[in-house]
């Protein structure tokens, strides 16, 4: 029996995130936790005067004055307790004026609870101002002709920036002395107030207004007396019924956008068991904070693929990304080519030399085979991700850099700490974000996608061949243990490909180490006659939980090449010479397909 290999279409996450972003009412900036611009909608951009490209990529330094900057520093120093905060502040606008502005700030955070990314809404609240300068003056006269009010001036400017919400000025015994006539459609005919009339009473409730049901966010503010002494209390009811939409807009963009990196990310790197959707998801998480990673994984799982998209999706992807195997060099010649050094520091050093962390400067540099080095070379490496500044060899001078690191290892550290080989400091400072990646055997959902990627990638000239596999080569790569991983399949599929002298992959063209160990498993010697699988082996006997579960894998392939073949024959009416020719195989591999799947009826009934 053989089976194809079926492409997917990948959703149009882009579009959607487009899409529901331009829809807001207000102006949307995305920026991450230093402050650099990862996105806009278009209202923000008709509200300011500037288009994407002077924006994307640039940091709020870049818009304001330095004064006007820390100014907005210090505004937000409260947000990542609180996750959200509002704020009034100014909007920097291309042509250089400045407009008042009330903003809305929400932390993004990971499913660990750690801050991501920045929202803020933006709304241009020129109109309001000058409706609360007016409204100021009327209530200073008030205050003038008023002793008892004159220490509560702030209070009734907290009144005043709440303009357009209910707000109603209770004495003590609970009756009304004053209201704004914007609140007449929320509270009606009501005498009473809606929360306990207690000094720091909270509440969010829904009230119908106009037929409608809206939430709002009360509190009471206590009135005092020039003695301090409370003699009235302030209900301010504030309609959040448009930003606990927006908020929930918010979310929305925030997945589509995570769910768009998602799926680039499956673009390079392949998977669908739901070990890799985890690593997916990390590595996606990863690409939005500075903090260093280590990756872990066997040789061959792709570390060095899964750092090089990180460094592809980070605020860092137009810097360089500089790979070091540090394994592969001796430890006097890894700290030259690490931190430079100076000319003459050794025999043969004809001349300085800058070294690579010095070259990645404001990039990622990727330390590869972390756990190889030495005892002594850790302290110099742990000084460089302590102080971020590195020394050449032989120079008396350190000269700071701007990198982040990720490293990786396919040794266990953390046993290798508890042997003394290597140092618990530094490894708590690798260890900030661990990412391991599953060995293939672990994750055999993922072998025939990796097939048909590699299949697509190696098939040379015939790119225009549709490869099948046979089941039993199936039932072979299903069941070896790969101790090359990614790498060691890719090199099957290449011989595989060259050995191959038609569309379909036998067991014959597999490399011979993967015969051998299947041999060894309980299947027969493929070179002594005719190979057999271990669940047609000795009567009696029974294949394991494992095997049935490979089974089930290797089914849903010749599932989907009988629907393709179904396919085909009803697209091309039956005939078998045009099936076979638009499937890339020979009329007698069709025949015998249609044969084994039972496909003699009314699907291929039509002429030659």
């Amino acid at each position: 029996m053989e089976t194809s290999l079926k492409e997917h279409q990948p959703v149009d996450w882009r579009t959607r995130y487009q899409n529901l972003k331009d829809s807001l009412s207000l102006g949307l900036l995305i920026c991450d936790l230093n402050f650099m611009i990862m996105d806009c909608n278009k209202k923000y951009l008709e509200m300011t005067g500037f288009n994407p490209s002077q924006l994307i990529g640039r940091s709020f330094s870049e818009l304001f004055t330095e004064s006007e900057f820390a100014e907005l520093k210090t505004k937000l120093k409260y947000l990542r307790q609180n996750d959200q905060y509002q704020y009034e502040t100014i909007l920097a606008r291309a042509d250089g004026s400045r407009i008042p502005s009330l903003n809305s700030s929400h932390i993004n955070r990971n499913s660990e609870g750690e801050p991501e990314s920045v929202n803020i809404l933006v709304m241009d609240i020129r109109e309001s101002k000058e409706i609360q300068t007016k409204l100021e003056s009327a209530y200073n006269a008030l205050l003038d002709s008023q002793d008892s009010l004159k220490k509560e001036k702030k209070m009734i400017e907290a009144i005043l920036f709440g303009i357009g919400d209910c707000v109603t000025i209770f004495d003590r015994n609970g009756e009304i002395i004053l209201g704004n006539p914007q609140g007449l459609k929320i509270r009606g005919e009501r005498k009473t107030s809606f929360l306990p009339l207690e000094p720091g009473s909270r509440k969010e409730q829904v009230l119908k207004v106009d037929s409608q049901q809206k939430r709002f966010s009360g509190k009471i503010e206590p009135i005092r007396d020039e003695n301090g002494s409370i003699f009235a209390f302030a209900e301010i009811l504030k309609d959040i019924t448009s930003k606990m939409r927006l908020r929930q807009r918010e979310q929305e963009l925030f997945h589509i956008r995570r769910e768009m990196r998602r799926g680039q990310l499956k673009d390079k790197m392949i998977g669908v068991s739901p070990a890799m959707n985890r690593v997916f998801d990390l590595i996606v998480r990863c690409t939005d904070i500075e903090f260093d990673i280590v990756i872990s994984g066997e040789t061959g799982v792709g570390k060095g693929m899964a750092a090089q998209e990180i460094h592809a999706r980070s605020s860092r992807k137009d810097k360089p990304f500089i790979a070091v195997n540090c394994g592969a060099l001796p430890e006097s010649l890894l700290e030259s080519e690490l931190f430079g050094h100076v000319k003459g520091a050794f025999t043969g050093a004809v001349a300085g030399r800058t070294g690579l962390f010095r070259d990645a400067n404001g990039g990622i540099i990727f330390l590869n085979e972390i756990g190889d080095i030495s005892e002594a070379f850790q302290v110099k490496l742990l000084r460089v991700f302590e102080e971020k500044e590195v020394r050449p060899v032989g120079s008396g001078r350190s000269y700071p850099v701007d990198i982040r690191i990720i490293t990786a290892t396919n040794k266990n550290l953390e046993q290798m700490v508890e042997r003394g080989l290597f140092r618990e400091d530094l490894y708590y400072r690798l260890s900030v974000i661990p990412l391991h990646i599953p060995p293939l055997r672990e994750r055999r959902e993922d072998i025939f996608p990796l097939i048909e990627h590699f299949i697509r990638k190696h098939r040379g000239p015939r790119k225009r061949t549709r490869y099948f596999i046979d089941q039993e080569a199936q039932q072979v790569l299903l069941e070896y243990s790969w101790p090359g991983n990614i790498r060691e399949l890719e090199n099957a599929v290449k011989h595989a490909l060259a050995m191959s002298r038609g569309s379909t992959i036998t067991a014959r063209e597999l490399p011979a180490k993967i015969l051998a160990e299947w041999k060894k498993s309980g299947g027969r010697d493929y070179g002594l006659g005719r190979f057999r699988m271990a669940s047609e082996g000795s009567a009696g006997r029974k294949p394991s939980d494992h095997r049935k579960q490979l089974s089930n894998l290797s089914r849903k392939y010749q599932e989907t090449e009988k629907e393709m073949i179904v396919s085909a024959l009803l697209l091309n009416n039956g005939s078998r010479t045009r099936t076979a020719r638009q499937l890339g195989v020979s009329r007698t591999t069709l025949w015998r397909k249609i044969t084994m799947y039972g496909l003699d009826g009314k699907e291929s009934a039509a002429g030659e």
